[in-house]
């Protein structure tokens, strides 16, 4: 996973090692695809980018994948959102077939059935997640 800040031209690279050990914690949450409840082991978008550097006002953040899908994620939704980047599944790393190996994710357990049928983009979900740019 690489994090770009380009106003402070710097970047920083994660290994997959590195990554789970920066504030290594577990959202429960089903996903539109996996209905069931999945216990996600990753770290809060938030706690990974003031991992290196202090974060005060951000206008967005876009979240690449290798896919070359691009999400972008504002800053008030970074307030009000606790993303989620995840790495395992129940205890096991997020094979690329499954998506992975790492996905942005958020809480959903409480979405309806319908609500969950009928996501968004607005909910920002991303898989085969690779680079994190922020704007400030």
């Amino acid at each position: 996973m690489k994090v770009n800040f380009p106003s402070r031209d710097v970047s920083y690279s994660y290994t997959m090692k590195e990554l789970k050990n920066v504030a290594p914690t577990m959202l429960t949450t089903p996903l539109p695809w996996e209905r069931k409840l999945i216990k996600y082991n990753g770290v809060y978008l938030y706690d990974l980018l003031n991992n290196q550097e202090i974060i005060s006002k951000i206008n967005y953040i876009e979240v690449s994948a290798a896919n070359g899908y691009k999400a972008k994620i504002t800053g008030d939704s970074l307030e009000k959102e606790a993303f989620f980047l995840a790495y395992q599944a129940n205890g096991r790393d997020i094979s690329i077939r499954k998506k992975g190996p790492i996905l942005i994710i958020s809480d959903l357990s409480k979405l309806s059935e319908e609500e969950m049928s009928e996501i968004s983009l607005s909910y920002h979900l991303v898989w085969f997640a690779t680079e994190i740019t922020v704007y400030e």
